[in-house]
């Protein structure tokens, strides 16, 4: 190792910027000893997909809109940030599912969108007779478990600005539009490696590999060929976001919920796209979700669509699609005329999709990454894609990085 350890972070998104961020930490080393930290992101912004999104006079999220309360994750992370006064509770709950050719609202005493009451999903009506019985069967004969031990199991604009501004503070370094080509391990060393761009070359005693599946594979494939074949195998799925602001007489708003769900191959039931399937798989209601984005006599909502399965999104431009999403919206809620104001943020293979054994096909990477001393690899390809799950493995990444370089 080098007199002061130099750690390398590929990857400027959520999981990358917390690494740097606990690495980075005070802690019982003098300045002299204490890691360099490098953080180098390919695109030309920080964050991932945590973006901010100008929209008119308001600042949306151009990906995730908010995360889970019941991870502890993220609210401890905003408040090492000393933001925790900038979060926000969403101000309703409640959801609609599109069945029987209408919306309709998902029935109540919902776990993580599990139904726990059978009376209650009865009266909801989103299940078919012959739902419903298979409802009652799973309560009363479950299928037994198959998979063994390992079985499945606006804050953009907040973290990812507050998460760069105080890695500055800490001397991390930060360098955008820099992809990384290729790792080398360093001659004479067990441990070392040099993380190489197309302009620079960089020693670094510890690498974590923080970035998508196929990136990843291209950088472990000259060392491990199995951990970059298992990485290969994790799909992905391109999704996009279209955002939509109504003048309020011109769109009619279910009476309650945030938003509503659009099961896979429901068939559009009126209007032009008529007996077609949705492109639509979701919609939000943001400025119910998000009082603070209301404005007196506007309507503004997002519409999500996008799945594996589906590549039709990838086959219209952006108006196209915008048109075809406005026109599934007719045919789901009251609308009068057209959208005042839209917006369309596309995600190229950007969701993976966690297969049948996914957490072996994980286990299988890291064990090849534990081959290669000095390189950790964590990020929503492996262990959870939701923004606090992101955090818990930046957060872990950067304690195997801290525990190695104190070994060595």
């Amino acid at each position: 190792m080098t007199e002061r350890p130099e750690v390398v972070i590929i990857g400027g998104g959520i999981t990358g910027l917390v690494a740097a961020y606990e690495l980075s930490a005070p802690r019982d080393q003098t300045p002299s000893s204490a890691p360099r930290i490098t953080v180098l992101e390919a695109a030309g912004h920080l964050g991932g997909k945590i973006i901010p999104l100008d929209f008119g006079d308001r600042i949306l999220d151009g990906g995730p809109d908010g995360a889970l309360a019941r991870r502890p994750e993220f609210e401890s992370l905003c408040a090492q940030l000393g933001i925790n006064d900038h979060l926000r509770p969403i101000a309703q709950s409640g959801a609609s599912v599109f069945a029987k050719g209408r919306l309709r609202r998902m029935p109540e005493q919902l776990v993580l969108g599990v139904p726990t009451d059978f009376a209650a999903l009865r009266q909801s009506k989103v299940l078919s007779v012959r739902g419903l019985l298979r409802a009652a069967k799973d309560r009363f004969w479950p299928t037994p478990a198959s998979r063994g031990p390992l079985g499945d199991r606006p804050i953009g604009p907040l973290v990812a600005t507050e998460l760069s501004r105080v890695l500055a503070d800490r001397g991390v370094t930060i360098v955008t539009q820099a992809a990384v080509t290729s790792l080398v391990r360093r001659a004479g060393t067990s441990s070392g490696w040099s993380v190489n761009t197309d302009t620079t070359t960089m020693p670094a005693d510890a690498v974590l590999i923080a970035v998508p599946a196929a990136p990843a594979a291209d950088l472990l494939r000259p060392h491990d060929d199995e951990a970059a074949s298992l990485l290969d195998q994790i799909d992905y799925s391109s999704v996009a976001i279209a955002t939509f602001t109504f003048e309020a007489a011109d769109l009619e708003l279910p009476e309650m919920g945030t938003g509503a769900l659009i099961p896979s191959g429901s068939k559009v039931p009126s209007g032009e796209r008529r007996g077609q399937r949705f492109l639509a798989t979701a919609l939000t209601y943001l400025d119910r979700k998000w009082p603070h984005l209301a404005r007196e006599g506007e309507v503004t909502l997002r519409v999500h669509c996008g799945k594996i399965d589906d590549l039709r999104i990838a086959e219209l431009d952006d108006h196209a699609l915008m048109d075809a999403l406005v026109e599934e919206l007719g045919s789901l809620l009251p609308m009068g005329s057209r959208p005042v104001r839209r917006s369309l943020q596309r995600w190229s293979d950007s969701l993976p999709q966690y297969r049948v054994n996914h957490l072996l096909r994980v286990a299988g990477i890291e064990a090849g990454v534990d081959r290669l001393s000095g390189i950790e690899i964590a990020g929503a390809a492996l262990r959870g894609v939701g923004v606090p799950a992101c955090i818990e493995q930046g957060r872990n990444a950067a304690a195997r990085i801290d525990a190695g370089l104190r070994s060595r």
